[in-house]
């Protein structure tokens, strides 16, 4: 993988867990480090593997041990794999002083949108290093020295995929739940939780520059933070459903209780008369209440 390099990030891959062979992730000798903190330590697993065919196959845990954990796999490979079911897609390829060849573009194109729409004017450069974001991943050309920058953009994009993957099942999941009962609080609870605890809208460390442009770029792409903030809207919407649901079930209580107080007044003074009156107004009342309360 020296000159090239593919990248491909799935929900599941048929390496999955197998084996025992699996090694701590680690980056030009060094352990992840670019994310926020509240997002390393035991919030995330990084693992990887080499296949018997020379390709390198990750295993990403992001949010452990919280109710929005999101497991990604990611297959990297200097032959260009196969793309079904993927997530997204990322390229990088190795150029020096005289740049990126147009076959090297075309490569790239094809890669990530399979055809040759995503040409030159689509790149930003920035430190000899090339790059252009799109909604099915993105490209890096660069010096073989910036391969390290690469791996780390690829770890940048799962997360991206993970964030687009927990906020479509809970946009989801708030549009199609009951408004009744406590599950419609509930979910909207764990949409806060979500974003108090593991949303950040610059989950990059602002001290890695490059990387903080990259997650950028990537994130506007696929729109990450659009998407988060229509999932905020739509649980205050919900909240605000039902606490006015809420809010009237309760004055109708009140109004019950205070009907029921004058009730008893009432039949405080009803006992002055003829029990066939007081059997008549009690038989009144009865199916007043069971009208109310059925």
């Amino acid at each position: 993988m020296d000159d090239i390099c593919y990248a491909v990030v799935r929900r599941h891959d048929n390496e999955k867990r197998r084996g025992s062979n699996w090694t701590t992730l680690m980056i030009n000798g060094s352990n992840i480090g670019f994310l926020q903190e509240p997002l390393l330590g035991e919030r995330f697993i990084a693992q990887e593997k080499q296949n018997h065919d020379g390709d390198i196959y990750w295993y990403l845990c992001f949010f452990s041990g919280t109710p929005d954990q999101t497991e990604l796999f990611v297959h990297l490979s200097q032959n260009e794999p196969d793309t079904k079911d993927a997530l997204a897609c990322a390229i990088w390829q190795a150029i020096d002083d005289s740049g990126p060849s147009p076959a090297a573009y075309e490569r790239a194109s094809k890669f990530i949108r399979s055809s040759k729409s995503l040409t030159k004017e689509h790149y930003s450069e920035s430190a000899g290093r090339l790059f252009a974001a799109d909604g099915a991943g993105f490209s890096m050309m660069s010096p073989k020295k910036q391969r390290g920058t690469f791996l780390r953009s690829v770890i940048i994009l799962a997360l991206a995929c993970a964030y687009r993957l927990r906020i479509e099942s809970l946009v989801n999941a708030l549009s199609e739940i009951p408004l009744r009962g406590s599950l419609a609080g509930n979910l909207a609870r764990k949409t806060s939780e979500f974003n108090a605890r593991c949303y950040f809208r610059y989950p990059v460390k602002l001290q890695w520059h490059a990387l903080a442009e990259i997650w950028e770029a990537i994130s506007t792409k696929l729109r990450i933070d659009d998407r988060n903030q229509e999932l905020i809207e739509q649980a205050r919407q919900l909240y605000e459903l039902i606490s006015a649901d809420e809010r009237q079930r309760e004055e109708r209580r009140w109004q019950i209780i205070g009907f029921l107080l004058s009730m008893i007044s009432a039949l405080q003074v009803l006992s002055l008369f003829s029990e066939q009156t007081r059997a008549h107004w009690w038989s009144a009342i009865m199916r007043w209440l069971a009208l109310e309360w059925g």
